[in-house]
């Protein structure tokens, strides 16, 4: 008996290729855009330990002692970017969406047609963010408490453990619920355009009933994530060596620059190269991510038709 995760590979191929070429370079830049924004932008679940002693402790607790404002301010400023950030991967999730859909990347017109989901999907992430921080605190609270009162937390080797643990749990169960969200729930939302909590119930009732089809399915995209990023590394590796030999010519050029009209100009030109350089590398990084986009997006796309036509 044939799988629909397997048998809808070759079509979204097919699909993307028809839609990615001939090659158009105005529409590669835009999805390939589309597609850094949305991906980029996301919950950090990596919980990080380094082995770090008593001394920094001290320190932190000493600084929020004396900078107590300053650090309030940067984190009040860091929490209002990271709300933008992810306003905008909310709604442009479904611009994308639409966009390789429809075989048109009409970023303003898909966007206002999506917007009600995009916002529905940013109010999530928003109750999302904030559980998980609170969750976060609850499990560091042993350490932060003596911070905030000048002390010194316990840092003996069973609380850190028991921190390791509870943080583990806490993320695998975070990572395995914004995967379901990213590939089903959303997609969901998409076709049959119902907001958020509509689309997250009938998606669960959807794995229970077809959960051999969507484990698979997501064991697939697994799959391709590992090999697009194996492959990511190995385009950088072949660019790598031309690009480190201009680079090099750029440097020396500069500094013969500074040898015969002065530093001030070694620095202008220096930093007018850098910047060329790093257009150049956004602009590759844009355009390798352009069709990798289009083809995961149909494939997602294509899956999560036929398992709506199963359920209808």
């Amino acid at each position: 008996m044939s799988l629909i995760c397997t048998d809808v590979i070759t079509p979204a191929f097919e699909r993307a290729k028809k839609f990615m070429l001939p090659f158009n370079l105005n529409l590669w830049l835009k999805l390939g855009f589309l597609s850094i924004l949305v991906s980029s932008v996301g919950f950090n679940l990596g919980f990080n330990y380094k082995g770090a002693g008593p001394s920094d402790f001290t320190s932190l607790s000493n600084l929020w002692a004396q900078h107590s404002g300053i650090m309030i301010g940067g984190i009040v400023f860091l929490l209002l970017l990271g709300l933008f950030f992810v306003f905008i991967s909310s709604i442009l999730s479904f611009t994308l969406i639409k966009s390789v859909d429809t075989e048109q990347v009409l970023i303003k017109k898909n966007t206002k047609d999506t917007f009600s989901l995009g916002m529905s999907y940013f109010w999530f992430n928003i109750i999302m963010g904030f559980i998980v921080l609170i969750v976060f605190l609850l499990i560091a609270l042993p350490f932060i408490l003596p911070l905030l009162e000048g002390g010194k937390p316990d840092f003996s080797l069973a609380p850190i453990l028991f921190f390791v643990l509870l943080a583990g749990i806490a993320g695998l169960i975070l990572v395995l619920f914004l995967v379901f969200v990213k590939l089903f729930v959303i997609y969901h939302m998409y076709l049959t355009k119902k907001k958020f909590c509509s689309s997250i119930q009938a998606s669960r009732d959807l794995l229970k009933k077809n959960f051999k089809e969507m484990f698979l399915f997501a064991l697939i995209r697994f799959g391709m994530n590992i090999a697009i990023t194996l492959g990511w590394v190995i385009i950088m590796l072949v660019l790598a060596l031309p690009l480190l030999l201009v680079f090099g010519i750029l440097a020396g050029l500069v500094y013969l620059i500074y040898l015969g009209l002065g530093t001030v100009t070694a620095i202008v030109l220096g930093v007018l190269f850098g910047l060329v350089a790093l257009a150049i590398l956004i602009v590759l990084t844009i355009l390798i991510a352009a069709p990798i986009e289009a083809f995961i997006t149909n494939y997602n796309l294509m899956f999560m038709k036929r398992m709506l036509a199963l359920k209808n």
